[in-house]
């Protein structure tokens, strides 16, 4: 009997019990073998963290981030969450909806100007008010830093229930979408983690699971695809649970502020503009879904949606298809992180760190039965791709090649006849 090479246990046995790989006899190894070997993985992850961490303090010795030279706040996306949350601290929160109250209150803080579009608008639902509203009291660095902190640990928590591995949450810090987020001072740290403790629960706490599912109304365009999915399933507990806290929420909000927040909110929803969802036209190389292609190769109004509309029909149904087939919880849940990304018209850039959701799942699927060949090399492709999310709109391809990947463990046999 061949020698077996034994399972590497630095990075995943000695801290969580387990091997990350299974034993393979040594002339079997594979090249995905030799690369995607724990101590290089460490390496490689601890190498690109201290390089985004030179860049980072280099921005921040030049004054280039979070403050400018003057001393105030750079102009970042992170300014509109502040200002949300200074507007949920007082009784005129509803006015946040008021372009020339919004932009007044940013006046004070930063000075540069987009021309004829100088300051942020909200665009967030009254249901982000009670979430954001403690950063309102702390100044502004102090403040990015309290957001960036709970909301990434939010973030690896959810990433660590799905890989239950060290490692895997310095990977998880690696794509350029988190590097962006943190950046820009985004939410998509609370996305991300709200949809992956909600999916990582929902097959054996589906209640709880629900609960996460309605908070994350907050970004209500990555909760388009959960009714369709969970009323084909019939888990009725997510419901439940995913009720339970919206209403919550609309309770709070309205107890709060009273239901002309709710009117104000409409109003300023009214007036967005249906044909691009966009602010300006510097942002239209990073919308990053199907709408978002057809957008930047120019389509017109019935184009875009007529194209989005079949892609997201289609992917809801391999979605579904998924979720009603007798196999693993971690498949279901990487194809349910898919769906939601894959349908919203709208995600920029930066709400790519969502993808490392699904790709968590799936990676935690090879782990506990064994990695298909190519599999390893095709979410290193994914991650790469990333790179290239501020000249081309790469969100729906790296969607469909996870969803693909997860096609191809729920139809094995479909998958070896058409390769």
């Amino acid at each position: 009997m061949a020698d077996l090479i034994q399972p590497d246990r630095l990075i995943g046995g000695a801290w969580s019990g387990t091997p990350l790989y299974a034993a393979i006899p040594a002339p079997a190894r594979s090249v995905e073998d030799i690369i995607f070997v724990p101590q290089r993985l460490f390496a490689f992850g601890l190498a690109f963290l201290l390089a985004y961490g030179a860049i980072f303090a280099g921005h921040v010795w030049l004054r280039d981030w979070p403050l400018t030279d003057s001393g105030s706040p750079r102009f970042i996306d992170f300014i509109s969450f502040w200002i949300n949350a200074k507007f949920a601290l007082t009784v005129a929160a509803a006015d946040a909806y008021q372009y020339a109250a919004f932009a007044a209150a940013q006046a004070p803080y930063v000075t540069m100007t987009r021309g004829d579009y100088p300051y942020y608008h909200l665009v967030y639902p009254p249901t982000l008010f009670p979430l954001v509203a403690p950063i309102g009291l702390l100044p502004f660095v102090a403040a990015l830093t309290a957001w960036i902190a709970a909301t990434g640990g939010l973030y690896l928590l959810a990433v660590f229930r799905a890989v239950p591995r060290v490692l895997a949450c310095l990977l998880a810090v690696l794509p350029f979408a988190v590097v962006k987020n943190v950046w820009l001072g985004q939410a998509s740290f609370l996305v991300a983690g709200l949809l992956g403790l909600s999916l990582g629960l929902m097959e054996k706490r589906p209640f709880v699971a629900g609960l996460c599912l309605g908070l994350l109304t907050c970004k209500p365009q990555y909760g388009i695809i959960f009714p369709i999915v969970l009323l084909v399933t019939g888990q009725w507990r997510v419901i439940a649970g995913a009720c339970v806290s919206f209403a919550a929420l609309i309770a709070t909000v309205t107890g709060l502020y009273g239901v002309a927040i709710w009117r104000a909110y409409l109003g300023a929803f009214g007036t967005s503009s249906l044909d691009n969802f966009m602010t300006d036209n510097v942002l239209d190389a990073i919308d990053q879904t199907v709408f978002g292609v057809m957008h930047w190769f120019g389509a017109g109004f019935a184009a875009k949606w007529s194209v989005h509309l079949v892609a997201a029909a289609l992917m809801t149904a391999f979605v579904c298809v998924v979720c009603r087939r007798p196999t693993s919880g971690r498949l279901k849940a990487a194809a349910l992180g898919v769906g939601a990304l894959f349908v919203t018209p709208y995600m920029m850039a930066y709400d790519l760190t969502g993808l490392t959701i699904p790709a968590a799942f799936l990676a935690q699927e090879g782990l506990a039965t064994g990695f298909l060949p190519g599999e390893r090399l095709t979410l290193l492709a994914c991650f790469l791709g990333l790179f290239l999310m501020q000249t081309f709109p790469v969100g729906p391809l790296i969607l469909a090649a996870l969803m693909a990947l997860v096609l191809r463990r729920v139809f094995p046999g479909r998958a070896r006849r058409l390769a």
